[in-house]
């Protein structure tokens, strides 16, 4: 499961970094 993991990880950081919150 550290594969989901990871994923989460990622999706997470790229969310935040594409969110409109990073205004």
């Amino acid at each position: 499961m550290r594969i989901v993991n990871l994923s989460i990880e990622i999706f997470t950081f790229a969310f935040l970094q594409w969110s409109p919150a990073s205004q």
